[in-house]
């Protein structure tokens, strides 16, 4: 309930920034990396000290098109490895102790940012700002099994992206950024899903799984401000 809120807000502040003159618009193209942990039935969230544990790597690029001062619209396409152990018992009353899994997946993802301060991309004096950001794209990962044997790539839609992050101009060109997000997924992640009819059953119910992304983003600015004013 909390994410739908956050989100609801967010897309209030696209929705409003939209309007504002699309002044100084400029396009950027850049890499990211960083690390991943998973969430979900193997391993739940219970405490804060469940975030940023089981870390794997992730890379990838973004195409950045900002529209305005407070509103911009990215796309990636980010490479990331994830994995979860199951060292004890837990709310899943059929899962075994010690299971664990791993998995590649790629993701293409379409993000409206929000920046809290006026930003353009290369300006020295508009030169960083925190920004928060929300989208929904598509991933596609090899499902595991429990045995830690695969089956074929599976290709799922992303329920929620959602995330905070902050930018810097360190010249008229190259930006570099930090960012985390989490993604909401489908149940099937990490090879154990919620089935009611299967014996024993297996899963937690209404638990989706989540990943998450946390890294460094460096960008170039390719087309520069025309200084204009556009009213579309």
């Amino acid at each position: 309930m909390i994410m739908i809120k956050h989100t609801i807000v967010i897309i209030f502040c696209v929705v409003m920034a939209a309007q504002l003159p699309a002044r100084a618009q400029t396009f950027e193209a850049g890499v990211m990396a960083g690390t991943t942990f998973y969430l979900g039935d193997m391993q739940p969230y219970n405490t804060p000290a469940d975030l940023f544990t089981n870390l794997d790597y992730a890379g990838g690029i973004f195409a950045r098109y900002n529209r305005n001062e407070h509103i911009a619209f990215r796309s990636n396409l980010l490479y990331a490895q994830v994995h979860g152990i199951n060292t004890g018992p837990y709310d899943m009353p059929t899962s075994p102790a010690h299971v664990k899994f791993d998995t590649r997946l790629a993701e293409l993802s379409i993000l409206a940012e929000v920046n809290f301060f006026p930003y353009v991309a290369g300006d020295m004096e508009k030169r960083t700002t925190p920004y928060m950001f929300a989208g929904t794209g598509w991933m596609f990962f090899e499902q595991p099994r429990s045995d830690n044997n695969r089956v074929r790539p599976k290709n799922y839609p992303q329920k929620l992206i959602l995330g905070i992050g902050g930018k810097f101009n360190i010249s008229g060109k190259l930006s570099v950024g930090l960012e985390w997000g989490m993604r909401r997924t489908d149940d099937r992640l990490d090879g154990v899903f919620y089935d009611p009819n299967s014996s024993p059953i297996s899963g937690i119910p209404e638990d989706n799984d989540w990943y998450s992304f946390a890294g460094m983003t460096l960008s170039f600015k390719f087309q520069d401000p025309s200084g204009a004013i556009c009213p579309y």
